[in-house]
């Protein structure tokens, strides 16, 4: 035994000897490499990343600071942080403790990405078990005293770009928690948080809260955001919320401070709300004050132990919707009471009364002086009635509900007397009364599925003063049958008439017919422009719904409405459509690839301002994709016959078309009834695709036999070609004996144009007389080009006359040269103009030239002129463009014999606006 025991006895202190060295090394930091790679070994089998520490600082047994700490996950750094330091006791984990004194995080960096929807890279780093065996009870007690954070920063980008998560957050403060069995209690001395997009400010946050199962216990909440200060005491039990005890007050509660959350709504009411719990039964008392605005709820809970009843009561006053949205077409003014007593919180088996009273309503404009409603529900059953007085009209409402959560059953009826659409469009000319009487009943609410009742009827209407004979409605549905055995409408303004009876799948037949009359009435009242329609609408919808056949025939009779004129015109319309799945038996939307259609329409005349058209006719005609059409029509430009073809429209078209115009009259168009011209031109369209990068296009003009005041105009044959964004434009070359034009040029739209175009008079006096031009001629061509993109086009143009006469006016020769660039839609660039030799009357002027620099809106010029009299000037001047336009003289200097005028500085101006003309500081 002794040889035992001293066995015994060497083995204890050899195992003392190594566990007071192993404590020694730990405790002076020797191990705390080797440490720090074994944690970061076995850290990282554990994680769906990588983890790194720079070094670990201190003693392991009691106080330690881990420092340059980063967390790296398929690439992407999720955390980094300068150091985090944990002082502790370690002996106390003998007893299952786990208690902390201190942690300390410095310079926390957390960066999360939402992939998909709630799925967050973050929460991806501890890759799911698969052990779905029950966890063992976790019996430690934890302590954790204090958490210093020492800037702890976030990045956040959620999958949604307009989500209402803060892009960037921001946290510091002091936390505090303490874990025991089933209760955990959590406290703050201070927190503070700012986010950024949006953004927030949490000045200071202090609780301290206690979790124990089902309840919830919190006081000394403190919140105080940017201009809100929020406080509250109380407890929630989650098992039974009518047990809780709350009062939380906010005096104000700024809610400016949560516009990223709650969009346009503002305001800074004091809210006061206290929820009491009394043995069997909760006292209820909720306040919102803005001014002279409130809301009070306040409410008795009885019966909370088994089967709760309640009283509830809300008082509104003054509520104005515009402060609190600030939209002024909410204002409003709302007062009045609502009362909700019943018993049981389980909808489909509760019982409860609503009944209401408001008094003197405003919204906007619109004025209610009583409303009054009320409502009784009784498990699956609930009744009702709604009455309304106000200056629009009376209106009276009762229904009834039966098996409101299965396939609900309802009937009911409307009573609407002396509504007055004036006062419901605001505007006093659209004077009436109308009384109707509304009743409807039905099970369920699936248009095709279910049934639904409704008769309207209307006695003693008017509007405009004007009666209205008759209007009564009577439809009813029951699965896809319907029977509408009358829509009707006579009134003075128009007729409506429609039948039908069948079934919405198999059999349909609906007729209509509408007969317009008096319009002019209601568009004169209604200050549009002045209408006048006489003709009328016929059609009819018949058979099943995958081929329903639709037909209608418009007649026009007569239609003004100034400058257009329409007399004796129909149009036929016809097309054939599915609106039913036999496969899924189910409707379906319309598929206009499937669609037949044909339109054919004829007009006796028409006419538009000092222009007419007479023996119009129009046809079209659709077959899957493809259609094809024409136009045809004597108009006062001369007749035009056109005709198209298209195909695959739903996907790349393929189209072709022409024009054809003969006794094309100038005349109209220049508003000159002296010019004789006969203009004959062809257009040919042939191309495929509609967008520019895809298109293929190419376009023929083509001009016989043309010729203005009897002089020939020569053939021509101008073509444009367009190849995915490559153009080219050829022949446009119009020779006449009074002038000659042409143009040509080619490109890659938009990027690269290049456009050159040169107009020239060859006989100034048969210009002159084919364009009845008595009091003006001239000599002279112009030449001009078009190149660059269309982001910055390049213009350039010269323009050479001589022998210009205008009335009285002659002048030797000008010269005008252009250069600009339209850089979105801003020109930039110089202009150039110079008259010499002008005379009129017996004035002479020897030379007048501009010389121009535009800017977007701004014009600096230079104008100087002189003649043989010894006048001479010159002047400066800016031209500021735009709604009120100025023009600005810094200089302005006029000489004649040997006296001088000189004038103009930065503040003389001369601003035209609309109605006026002011001259300042001149």
């Amino acid at each position: 035994m002794k040889v035992v025991a001293k066995i015994l006895l060497i083995l204890l202190l050899t195992i003392l000897i190594i566990l007071s060295v192993s404590l020694i090394l730990i405790s002076t930091g020797v191990l705390n490499e080797t440490i720090r790679r074994v944690a970061v070994s076995e850290t990282n089998k554990i994680l769906d990343g990588e983890i790194s520490i720079g070094k670990i600082q201190g003693s392991l047994l009691n106080e330690f600071a881990i420092q340059d700490i980063g967390i790296i996950h398929h690439g992407d750094t999720l955390l980094e942080a300068s150091a985090l330091s944990i002082d502790y006791k370690i002996f106390k984990l003998l007893s299952k403790t786990v208690e902390v004194e201190a942690i300390r995080l410095d310079n926390f960096s957390l960066s999360a990405k939402e992939y998909e929807k709630d799925r967050w890279n973050i929460l991806d780093l501890v890759p799911p078990t698969e052990d779905t065996s029950a966890a063992a009870p976790f019996n430690w007690k934890i302590i954790l005293d204090k958490i210093w954070i020492n800037k702890l920063s976030a990045d956040i980008a959620p999958f949604d770009d307009n989500s209402s998560i803060p892009k960037k957050a921001q946290l510091s403060g002091l936390l505090g928690l303490e874990y025991d069995q089933d209760e955990i209690r959590i406290f703050s001395d201070s927190l503070s948080l700012t986010t950024e997009a949006p953004s927030a400010i949490i000045k200071n946050l202090t609780f301290n809260s206690t979790v124990a199962g089902d309840d919830v216990e919190w006081s000394e909440f403190i919140l105080k955001l940017d201009k809100s200060d929020i406080r509250s005491d109380g407890s929630l039990s989650l098992a039974n919320p009518l047990k809780s005890n709350i009062s939380l007050s906010a005096s104000p509660f700024d809610l400016s401070d949560i516009k990223a959350w709650i969009g346009s709504i503002s305001g800074k009411p004091n809210i006061d709300i206290h929820v009491e719990h009394l043995q069997d039964k909760s006292l209820i008392d909720v306040r919102i004050i803005e001014g002279y605005q409130s809301a009070h709820l306040n409410g008795t809970v009885t019966g909370i132990n088994s089967e709760p009843s309640y009283i509830l009561d809300l008082n509104v006053d003054s509520l104005n919707g515009e402060y609190w949205t600030g939209d002024p077409s909410m204002r409003s003014l709302i007062v009045g009471d609502l009362r909700m007593n019943g018993s049981g919180l389980d909808i489909k088996e509760n019982s409860f009364e609503l009944n209401g009273a408001f008094g003197d309503v405003q919204y906007g404009e619109y004025t209610l002086d009583d409303l009054l409603l009320s409502l009784s529900k009784n498990k699956d059953k609930a009744e009702g009635e709604l009455k309304l007085n106000s200056v629009m009209g009376k209106a009276e409402t009762s229904f009834k509900l039966m098996d409101i959560f299965a396939r609900p059953q309802y009937s009911g009826k409307m009573d609407l007397k002396n509504i007055d659409l004036a006062k419901i469009l605001l505007d006093e000319k659209m004077n009436s009364d109308l009384n109707m009487a509304v009743a409807f009943e039905g099970k369920g609410f699936a248009i095709g599925k279910d049934f639904i009742s409704l008769n309207v009827s209307s006695l003693n209407s008017s509007v405009l003063g004007k009666k209205i004979d008759k209007l009564n409605t009577s439809i009813r549905i029951d699965g896809t049958k319907y029977d509408i055995s009358s829509f009707d409408l006579i009134s003075p303004f128009a007729n409506l008439k429609i039948r039908g009876t069948g079934d919405m799948v198999d059999r349909n037949n609906i007729t209509y017919s509408v007969k317009l009359k008096d319009i002019e009435t209601i568009t004169s009242a209604l200050e549009l422009p002045k209408l006048r329609v006489e003709g009328d609408l016929t059609g009819n919808i018949s058979g099943p719904a995958h081929s329903l056949r639709l037909g209608s025939v418009l007649k026009i009779a007569d239609l003004a409405s100034d400058p257009l004129y329409i007399s004796n015109g129909q149009l036929d319309i016809n097309t054939v459509l599915s609106l039913y799945n036999r496969n899924t038996k189910e409707f379906q939307s319309v598929d206009l690839k499937d669609m037949d259609l044909k339109i054919a329409g004829l007009v006796e005349k028409l006419t538009f301002e000092q222009y007419y058209a007479r023996d119009i006719e129009i046809k079209a005609d659709k077959s899957g994709q493809s259609a094809d059409g024409s136009l045809d029509m004597q108009s006062s430009l001369g007749q035009i016959t056109s005709l198209f073809k298209v195909k695959n429209l739903f996907s790349i078209p393929d189209y072709d078309a022409s024009i054809n115009i003969n006794r094309f009259d100038l005349s109209g168009i220049l508003k000159n009834d002296s010019i004789d011209s006969d203009i004959n031109l062809q257009l040919l369209v042939n191309g495929k695709g509609i967008t520019p990068s895809d298109m293929i296009l190419a376009v023929d003009v083509i001009s016989e036999g043309s010729t203005i005041d009897r002089y020939e105009v020569g053939d021509f044959e101008a073509k444009l070609s367009y190849t995915k964004g490559l153009y080219q434009l050829s022949g446009l070359n119009i020779i006449s004996p009074m002038a000659t034009f042409q143009a040509s040029g080619n490109g890659r739209w938009p990027f690269d144009n290049n456009v050159v175009f040169e107009f020239k008079v060859t006989d100034p006096q048969k210009l002159a007389s084919a364009f009845d031009l008595q009091n003006m001629r001239f000599d002279g061509n112009v030449n001009g080009k078009l190149d660059g993109s269309t982001d910055s086009l390049g213009m350039f143009a010269r323009v050479d006359l001589k022998d210009i006469k205008i009335d009285t006016m002659q002048i030797t020769s000008s010269y005008t040269h252009i250069d600009l660039a339209l850089i979105k839609n801003k020109p930039i660039g110089e202009l150039y103009f110079e008259m010499i030799d002008t005379r009129l009357n017996e004035s002479v002027l020897d030379s007048f030239y501009i010389q121009s620099r535009i800017d977007n809106d701004k014009i600096y010029s230079n104008i100087n002129f002189s003649n043989p009299d010894s006048l001479s000037g010159r002047i400066k001047t800016i031209l500021i463009l735009g709604e009120n336009t100025s023009i600005l003289i810094p200089k302005m200097k006029v000489a004649l014999n040997e006296r001088s005028w000189n004038s103009g500085k930065d503040s003389a101006s001369v601003i035209i606006s609309s109605d006026s003309v002011h001259i300042e500081d001149f």
